[in-house]
């Protein structure tokens, strides 16, 4: 019962995600030629230009074209393997060679991802740069009902944020 439980919510989450990782890669990254269609996976991978940097293990770059293409065609110098660090995980898509943790699992897409799963998407699409946050408003008395859905985050109670939950949400990107 729980494996189907985890299953189920796994489903849900990649389904809410599919179509919301379109529209913020297009936010963060400008259209993607090809397009990518938030109701399919189709187009997406190494061969899309978006999501091939994303993908991209962060000791190469994607802006050479032969290392692109190199990649794209699986040439054994430019492997993508689980030994490898994406630079979808990275602060602003960028790794730095001399300190591979840098700005690691501080990039603003996962960041959504992880809000979207654990609170709401609607708490991701609110997510900004922390200098752009505004000024904390006065609590106001409640006029309209409460919601009655409650969180993942509220339904499982986290104390804090863990490699496991952030693992999760970066398989989910990807």
């Amino acid at each position: 019962k729980l494996l189907r439980g985890g299953d189920m919510a796994r489903g849900d989450d990649a389904s809410t995600l599919k179509h919301l990782v379109v529209i913020w890669l297009n936010e963060i990254c400008g259209p993607s030629v090809p397009a990518l269609v938030p109701t399919s996976k189709d187009g997406r991978g190494l061969h899309n230009a978006h999501t091939g940097r994303l993908l991209c293990p962060g000791e190469f770059d994607w802006d050479n074209e032969d290392v692109r293409a190199a990649i794209r065609a699986g040439d054994e110098w430019y492997a993508v393997t689980a030994y490898s660090w994406p630079k979808a995980c990275y602060a602003g898509f960028t790794y730095n060679p001399n300190d591979c943790e840098e700005g690691l699992w501080q990039n603003t897409l996962l960041v959504k991802t992880f809000k979207c799963i654990f609170t709401s998407p609607s708490s991701a699409a609110d997510d900004k740069e922390p200098e752009e946050l505004p000024t904390p408003l006065t609590k106001r008395r409640r006029t309209t009902r409460p919601a009655t859905k409650q969180n993942v985050a509220s339904k499982i109670g986290p104390k804090s944020v863990t490699g496991r939950s952030i693992d999760y949400a970066a398989v989910q990107v990807k």
